[in-house]
């Protein structure tokens, strides 16, 4: 027995093996802590039991391999049950897992890289034994979310990132709106975070047909240009005014890539419209609508 600070109590105890090493050894705690009890195995360290918030329940747990310590169980919320495991190699964290919702069960993995930076996390937000967001990274910075409310396998929302300065910043968010396992709408954000140019699939062929673009007034649309026949080209371009009403309508009736036919609105209404009929890139055509849309 050792009585460091001459209190009359010891404050660790050896038990020694019947060659005279450490078999096991047990340490007074910090204050407000309590005791540490360390198993040795052939002269090394195999195991260390903590109590440390001293009420006489240990929660944590340190297991070493020939010395090394190679994983910790913790009992981080003081209920007395463990629920964080760290997984070490070569003295270095390399997996966290844990139990946050106290069901016994893991519901959040974390991986980490050789510098013990984050690479990868999985997270069941719901408790339904099932990762529903994953998390990647690189260098440390995020740079994917995906997330799967669903439990499909599949994915409705991903999030992409770039490192800028060593920051993680959303580029693009890619969701399924449908539920049909295909990305449906694309969001392009710019160096600011501002959502510039939002596309969308509507006949679930994976390709984008309308493609929205934003004015000086945050969240308004200012242009939408479409893919009507989704033949893979733009043929029609609707552009609004600041408050996102329409004003005018474009449209390529033959597919060369240019409007032939216009429609403007007042107020909102189609009001009169101008047409090239035979293609030549001559207007022919005018008119005016009724209060019903048609033609007049």
């Amino acid at each position: 027995t050792f009585d460091v600070d001459g209190d009359g109590k010891p404050e660790e105890i050896a038990f020694l093996a019947a060659d005279g090493s450490v078999e096991r050894e047990v340490v007074a705690g910090k204050p407000g802590g309590g005791q540490i009890t360390r198993t040795y195995a052939n002269g090394k360290r195999a195991r260390e039991e903590e109590d440390r918030d001293g009420d006489g329940r240990v929660d944590l747990v340190s297991t070493f391999a020939d010395g090394v310590l190679v994983r910790q169980e913790a009992d981080s919320n003081g209920d007395g049950r463990f629920d964080t495991t760290i997984t070490l190699q070569d003295g270095k964290k390399v997996k966290q897992e844990e139990d946050r919702n106290g069901d016994g069960r893991v519901d959040a993995v974390y991986a980490f890289d050789a510098k013990e930076r984050p690479a990868s996390e999985r997270i069941d937000s719901n408790g339904d034994g099932v990762f529903d967001t994953v998390v990647t990274y690189q260098d440390g910075v995020m740079s994917r979310r995906t997330v799967d409310t669903k439990g499909t396998g599949k994915p409705e929302r991903t999030e992409i990132y770039e490192s800028r300065d060593g920051k993680a910043v959303l580029t693009a968010v890619e969701l399924d709106e449908n539920q049909d396992g295909r990305v449906d709408v694309w969001n392009r954000y710019d160096e600011s975070g501002k959502l510039v140019r939002p596309e969308k699939d509507s006949d679930g062929d994976g390709k984008p047909d309308s493609f929205l673009s934003f004015g000086a007034t945050a969240g308004v649309v200012a242009r939408v240009e479409s893919d009507t026949n989704h033949d893979g080209k733009v043929d029609t371009w609707r552009s609004n005014d600041a408050a996102g009403v329409t004003t005018k309508l474009e449209e390529d009736k033959n597919g060369d890539g240019k409007p032939d036919r216009t429609v403007f609105f007042a107020k909102g209404k189609p009001d009169r419209f101008e047409q090239d009929e035979n293609f030549d890139g001559k207007i022919d055509h005018r008119g005016r609508f009724g209060p019903n849309g048609e033609v007049v």
